[in-house]
């Protein structure tokens, strides 16, 4: 892919937490030349056809489903019992997501103190609600994918007679619907969009505005009467985590007092990512300002990718071992004075530890993902047509949105963060 050469002005402004800025008006002509006119009609070609087949499915599934759903779902219930003794929540199957739905726990205990509050999970997932102080117990499923998981694991919703079952899932996933309308209990709420409505007893409509996901999740408590205003993010990451860490940061060479500044280059899609060789320089650019440590930290997925970033640095960063469990990720953030990062789980973990982030925004839908709280700077170039397109592929083939944010900018950026951060490495 051919690097477009990123001339961006240098008064880059800053998202602290809110909505992000523009570097430029939203009407003014690009003159970097990384989108042209032609690209950005092709560009709306293929997101027409992708949304029209789009439809076309929905439109299918939900026909099918309003037609069948009246002789195999099971008949709703009037009424909602006003002290649950047991409580479902069915996660998401991502680690953002994951993370985004603390506060609807929190808000449910506080409601409903004596009352059980269970989790059905994926496996992947599954301690961001063991670090919760608030969930009784997780309900693990095997796959997200399989049919026969799923079957299963209403088989075990069945047998726990919940009283309330809550699904949180969003993006119009089918199956668990399916498992919260076949748990049997009293009470099934959930979005009822592209035909999961016959699955509960309190089917929400899912808005047409931009809403931040934590607003979304939250929205499912509407039909039970529970505010829906934003509470903290109770997460109790264990001592054993932490003194694990902590040691493992000196055996690597991490100094205790100095600024330790956090790359985590992963992100699900390649459109979501800030180049290899842009982390690599920022890190260089850190590094030669003798201002903070460089730790450069991911998961088993990302290792090609910090070795890429490695292998381009002049100098010698500090490495963290693949990271295999989230509470070993929460504990590893939480040592940090700033984290660096794309759109990803591990930035809205870090921003729900209360961890200084900044982050790269370019396909993702930014008033559905920022992250939450004060300290998070999103960089993101809003003078692009096809700014958040929401596409895993860039449909005009630049990454002008990614490559368009220079590595001195992101440096500048943490200069002013690290000036505000009084905050250093636990002693």
């Amino acid at each position: 892919m051919p690097r477009p050469a990123p001339t961006l002005p240098m008064d880059l402004k800053y998202l602290q937490g809110s909505p992000v800025t523009p570097h430029k008006k939203p009407n003014e002509k690009n003159q970097d030349g990384l989108v042209c006119e032609g690209m950005a009609s092709g560009m709306k070609s293929l997101l027409k056809t992708r949304q029209v087949l789009k439809r076309l499915f929905v439109f299918m599934r939900t026909v099918f489903l309003l037609s069948a759903g009246r002789f195999v779902v099971p008949r709703k219930r009037s009424g909602i019992p006003s002290k649950p003794v047991k409580i479902l929540v069915i996660s998401q199957t991502r680690l953002g997501d994951a993370v985004l739905s603390v506060p609807l726990l929190t808000v449910l205990h506080d409601r409903f103190p004596s009352a059980q509050i269970h989790v059905l999970a994926n496996r992947y997932i599954r301690e961001v609600y063991e670090m919760c102080p608030h969930t009784t117990g997780i309900m693990e499923l095997e796959s997200v994918f399989g049919p026969l998981d799923w079957a299963h694991g209403i088989r075990r919703i069945r047998r726990e007679k919940f009283d309330w079952v809550i699904d949180l899932n969003t993006d119009g996933s089918l199956m668990p619907a399916v498992a919260a309308g076949y748990s049997a209990a009293p009470c099934r709420i959930g979005y009822g969009q592209d035909g999961r409505r016959i699955f509960f007893d309190a089917a929400l409509p899912f808005p047409k505005e931009g809403r931040h996901m934590v607003d979304l999740i939250l929205g499912t408590l509407a039909p039970l009467g529970l505010s829906r205003d934003r509470p903290g993010f109770d997460l109790v990451i264990p001592k054993a985590e932490e003194r694990d860490t902590a040691a493992m940061l000196e055996r690597i060479g991490v100094k205790r007092g100095r600024p330790v500044v956090g790359i985590h280059p992963g992100g699900v899609h390649p459109t979501q990512r800030w180049p290899a060789e842009n982390f690599a320089d920022l890190s260089d650019l850190i590094l030669r300002s003798g201002e903070a440590q460089v730790l450069l930290l991911g998961g088993p997925k990302d290792q090609i990718l910090l070795s890429e970033i490695v292998n381009r640095m002049q100098g010698a960063p500090i490495q963290f071992p693949p990271v295999t469990r989230i509470k070993g990720l929460a504990a590893l953030l939480n040592n940090l004075n700033l984290l660096v990062c794309n759109n990803s789980g591990p930035l809205h973990l870090a921003s729900a530890l209360s961890i200084p982030t900044i982050s790269f925004m370019g396909p993702t839908l930014a008033e559905q993902w920022r992250p939450v709280g004060e300290g998070n700077t999103v960089l993101r170039r809003d003078d692009l047509d096809c700014i958040g397109c929401n596409m895993g592929i860039c449909p005009v083939k630049t990454h002008a949105c990614m490559y368009g944010i220079s590595p001195t900018e992101v440096f500048e950026t943490i200069r002013n963060r690290l000036a505000q951060d009084s905050k250093i490495l636990s002693s």
